[in-house]
C-alpha cells in the first residue's frame, strides 16, 4: 500500500533498530479515516476480522467447556500433590488460552468498530459481536448453569451468537478432540526431533570415524625420498597421527556421552 511508507518512516528510529515484532503493518483499520485508503482493501480487512472474529469467540467456548471438563476431572478423579501440581498446570495453560483467544477477539472488534463507519455499515454486526466482559463472559455453560443460584444467574451473550449448540456435551467433544489432535501432533513433532538428534549423532561419530582414518592415512601421503628433510619429515608424520588421534578422542568421548541414560528431573534438582 503506498500510503504506508511515509506511516512507516515516522515510526523508525534513526538512532536504534526497531525489533520486528513490535513494527506496525498499518493495516486499513489503524491508519484512520483522513489517510487515503482503497475501499476494496478496506472490505478486505473488514471480512478478515469478521471471520477472525467469529473464530476467536468459538476458540473460547471450546476452551471454557475444555477448563471446566479439567476442573471437574480434577476435583473427582486427582489425588495427590505431584498429581494436583500437573493437573493445576494443565489448567493454568487452558486458562492463558482463554486469555489470548479473548486478546484476538478484541483486537478483531476494535478494527471492525474503526472500519465500519468508513464502510457504511449498518449497526447489526454489533449485535452478534458484542464487548467482551472478560469477568461476566468468560465462564462456561456449564458453570453458570451449576454454580450460579437463580438471582445471580447470567448467561454469557458469547453463547447465545448463532450456530452455538445447546448440548453441552457435544461441544466439550469437539473442544476435547481438537485439543487431544493438537496434543498429538505436538508429541509426533518431538518424536520427529529425537529422530533427526539420534540421526545428527550418528552422523557425528560416522564422520568423525571417517576423518581419523583419512589423516592417519596422510601419513605416508609424501615419498619418503621426496623430503629431504628428516625433521620435516617426521614432524608432518607426527601432525597426521595427532590430528587422527583428536578425532578418535571426539568421537570416543560422544559416543560416551550419548549412549549412557540421561539424569532423572529430580537427580538433577538434587545435584
Amino acid at each position: 500500500m503506498p500510503f504506508v511508507s511515509p506511516l512507516r518512516a515516522g515510526d523508525e528510529s534513526p538512532a536504534e533498530p526497531t525489533p520486528v515484532d513490535t513494527i506496525r503493518l498499518w493495516l486499513p483499520s489503524t491508519v484512520g479515516p483522513l489517510t487515503h485508503c482503497s475501499t476494496q482493501l478496506r472490505r478486505f480487512e473488514w471480512m478478515l476480522r469478521y471471520a477472525q472474529a467469529n473464530d476467536a469467540l468459538k476458540d473460547i467456548r471450546n476452551l471454557l467447556r475444555l477448563r471446566s471438563h479439567l476442573y471437574k476431572f480434577k476435583d473427582n478423579n486427582i489425588v495427590g500433590q505431584a498429581a494436583n501440581t500437573r493437573a493445576r498446570s494443565t489448567i493454568n495453560k487452558a486458562d492463558n488460552k482463554v486469555t489470548m483467544a479473548a486478546e484476538r477477539y478484541e483486537a478483531a472488534r476494535a478494527a471492525l468498530t474503526n472500519l465500519a463507519p468508513l464502510l457504511n455499515e449498518d449497526e447489526a454486526w454489533k449485535d452478534i459481536l458484542k464487548p467482551l466482559n472478560r469477568n461476566r463472559d468468560l465462564k462456561s455453560f456449564k458453570d453458570m448453569w451449576e454454580k450460579e443460584t437463580e438471582g445471580t444467574r447470567h448467561l454469557s451473550w458469547i453463547w447465545k451468537t448463532p450456530g452455538v449448540s445447546e448440548n453441552t456435551s457435544v461441544g466439550l467433544h469437539d473442544a476435547l478432540r481438537i485439543e487431544w489432535c493438537k496434543a498429538r501432533a505436538r508429541a509426533m513433532r518431538w518424536e520427529e526431533e529425537v529422530q533427526l538428534l539420534k540421526e545428527e549423532q550418528r552422523r557425528i561419530i560416522a564422520f568423525l570415524d571417517w576423518q581419523a582414518d583419512w589423516w592417519w592415512s596422510q601419513r605416508q601421503r609424501r615419498e619418503p625420498e621426496s623430503l629431504e628433510d628428516s625433521g620435516l619429515r617426521e614432524g608432518l608424520v607426527a601432525y597426521a597421527e595427532r590430528q587422527s588421534s583428536l578425532r578418535q578422542a571426539l568421537s570416543a568421548h560422544f559416543q560416551h556421552l550419548w549412549t549412557r541414560p540421561m539424569p532423572s528431573s529430580s537427580a538433577t534438582a538434587t545435584e
